[in-house]
């Protein structure tokens, strides 16, 4: 499976689940995530998990924190 393949095959889904999605990115590839995200987020329901990375959850609408649930 080529990159550009999985990058358009990603382009179709409705849900998407990030994983610390900019972990291990430099400020370029942070950069590139932010951007793609603004432009491709439109009717979409993305769930990230995170550290609390403010780059990957500068879009984020709503929250749940684990911690509480303990």
């Amino acid at each position: 499976l080529s990159s550009s393949s999985a990058a358009s095959d990603v382009y179709k889904r409705q849900i998407l689940f990030l994983d610390e999605p900019c972990s291990n990115l430099d400020q370029s590839g942070t950069e590139m995530y932010k951007d793609l995200l603004i432009n491709n987020s439109k009717g979409r329901t993305i769930i990230i998990g995170s550290n609390n990375d403010k780059n990957e959850t500068f879009m984020a609408t709503n929250a749940i924190n684990i911690m509480n649930y303990k």
